[in-house]
């Protein structure tokens, strides 16, 4: 008896499969007591592809519509086809936001800023992110770390960005501004009165008039080596120096008060 009509389905139902994933399809021949019930299997690639064994296991391949076709083998002509969209298996990042730790947006010179990049949805397939700092005019502002660990060179204001290592071109931009290496008024030797200088390491500062706020030694590659808070109402504060390596006498230093 031939093959009348064929119904193709699909394992749980489904109408849709990620891509590299399997699926496996039946094929139900009509009537029961067909004298062949065998079928031969093959796929229709509309805008997907696909591969389909000969007992109906279909694999998916890129992203599109597929049909899956079953044919009757007795030579009747008869088919049955099923419909199938397969989707990309990879996720693509929406969106980026940049944010600092302390939630702050500026540094000072010499000092460090850790960036992190949220990213979305938080299921994307890859959620890694290149860190790059903008160009600038002048002296570099600073540099970023793969970790997004920005340094501060030199006062001023860059934009960091974080772009998507996914291919999907989304990124986000952060504008970080450096300061001075104190971040506050810097006041030279002028007005202090610095002795012994030349000296072996230990110096004492009278503040003259200046008094309250908080005394910084930076040395001239901008690193803070000594710093006090001042005490209202004493304007002579020894300094020993002597472990720090520096150019003596003191006509290298400054001294910050803030």
């Amino acid at each position: 008896m031939p093959v009348s009509g064929i119904e193709v389905s699909a394992e749980y139902d489904r109408t849709w499969i990620e891509s590299g994933r399997a699926l496996q399809l039946y094929a139900e021949i009509m009537p029961e007591n067909a004298s062949n019930p065998y079928v031969e299997w093959s796929v229709n690639e509309i805008s997907g592809t696909a591969f389909i064994e000969a007992d109906g296991l279909l694999i998916a391949g890129s992203a599109g519509e597929v049909e899956a076709v079953a044919l009757a083998r007795d030579g009747s002509g008869v088919s049955g086809s099923y419909r199938l969209t397969i989707e990309s298996s990879v996720i693509q990042v929406l969106s980026i936001e940049i944010h600092s730790e302390g939630d702050v947006s500026s540094v000072d010179e010499g000092k460090v800023l850790q960036l992190y990049a949220d990213v979305n949805p938080g299921n994307a397939s890859n959620k890694d992110v290149f860190w790059h700092v903008s160009g600038s005019d002048g002296s570099p502002v600073g540099s970023i770390t793969s970790e997004g660990l920005f340094i501060a060179l030199g006062e001023g204001q860059v934009d960091v960005l974080a772009i998507a290592k996914d291919g999907s071109g989304v990124f986000d931009n952060f504008s970080v501004t450096v300061m001075g290496p104190s971040g506050t008024e810097v006041l030279g030797l002028e007005g202090l009165n610095i002795y012994p200088n030349p000296g072996n390491g230990l110096f004492h500062v009278d503040l003259g008039e200046l008094n309250g706020g908080q005394l910084k030694v930076i040395d001239t590659g901008g690193a803070i080596v000594f710093e006090y808070m001042l005490e209202p109402g004493v304007l002579v504060y020894e300094l020993d120096l002597s472990h720090h390596q520096l150019l003596l006498p003191l006509t290298g230093l400054k001294t910050a008060l803030q």
